[in-house]
């Protein structure tokens, strides 16, 4: 479930468990692409790790990924 690895990204990341975070941020995207909240979680991470031009590109590819106007204001 999707859902959980993004719940479990978060924690991990609040828990300065950087790797885990990204881990589990990538495996939220793996199993639904189309949430733009993984790519949230995942640019999160990558923040967090300091790799800036991931983390933005990260964020802008889960921007995209959101085609409604009611998830826009949720996530980012």
């Amino acid at each position: 479930n999707h859902v959980l690895y993004s719940n479990r990204s978060a924690a991990y990341l609040k828990a300065g468990k950087l790797q885990e975070a990204l881990d589990d941020g990538e495996k939220t995207i793996q199993i639904n692409p189309k949430w733009p909240k993984g790519y949230s979680r995942k640019g999160a991470a990558l923040f967090a790790l300091e790799k800036f031009d991931e983390a933005f590109t990260c964020y802008n590819t889960g921007k995209l990924t959101c085609k409604t106007s009611s998830c826009v204001g949720e996530i980012f």
